[in-house]
């Protein structure tokens, strides 16, 4: 974003001397750079989750009630669809609750388009970090051997159909599998990622209630 941008302000923690910085740890060049300013105010999480039982996390995706029983049946139903050494995106929600249905032999590498390839759990108390969190901002951890990107990075993972399987919620989808996904009341306005989501994994399954 900073590379396309008329103006590009960096908010940095630290700012040191020219050349203190090795030059294969440069990720953005000071061609880009229009202004640089040290933050003054420490990170803040915004949204802490923490490693909980199974019961614990289906109860805060799925609510209570009749509803809650439906659609927990259609997250281990898309659980199913989570082998073993597949790359795999999930969307906000519902889909973020389907690895806990997977079983423990299955190894699946998950990207969160963010940035992060080899996501893992949630943190426990204590291990929450600001500059690692999911699309949903809430805090994760990342697996051995997880590797960092760009947005353009990850949607190019995308784009050329690196990704196995998008799992992800939808506010209508038609009996032919058509969607219809403009926005998350109260969250997110904007079709977001998502259109690049189904374009090209060789396996798309949207969730819907």
């Amino acid at each position: 974003m900073a590379k396309n941008a008329k103006c590009t302000i960096v908010e940095a923690d630290e700012i040191v001397e020219v050349g203190e910085i090795i030059p294969e740890n440069v990720h953005l060049q000071g061609v880009y750079v229009d202004r640089v300013t040290k933050s003054t105010t420490s990170k803040e999480i915004e949204k802490v989750k923490f490693l909980e039982s199974t019961d614990a996390l289906l109860k805060s995706v799925t609510g209570v009630g009749d509803a809650a029983h439906r659609r927990i049946k259609i997250i281990k139903r898309a659980a199913k669809e989570l082998k073993d050494g597949r790359y795999v995106n999930l969307g906000i929600g519902m889909p973020l609750a389907a690895p806990a249905f997977v079983p423990e032999r299955v190894e699946v590498i998950l990207q969160s388009e963010n940035g992060i390839l080899g996501m893992g759990r949630y943190p426990k108390p204590g291990e929450g970090d600001p500059d690692l969190i999911n699309p949903g901002k809430e805090t994760v951890t990342i697996n051995l051997g997880a590797s960092f990107f760009g947005s353009h990075e990850s949607f190019g993972m995308i784009r050329a159909g690196r990704i196995n399987l998008t799992i992800l919620g939808a506010l209508q989808v038609s009996a032919r599998g058509d969607l219809a996904n403009f926005m998350l009341p109260g969250k997110v306005k904007g079709i977001g990622g998502a259109m690049d989501l189904v374009g090209n994994p060789s396996k798309t399954k949207v969730i819907v209630t």
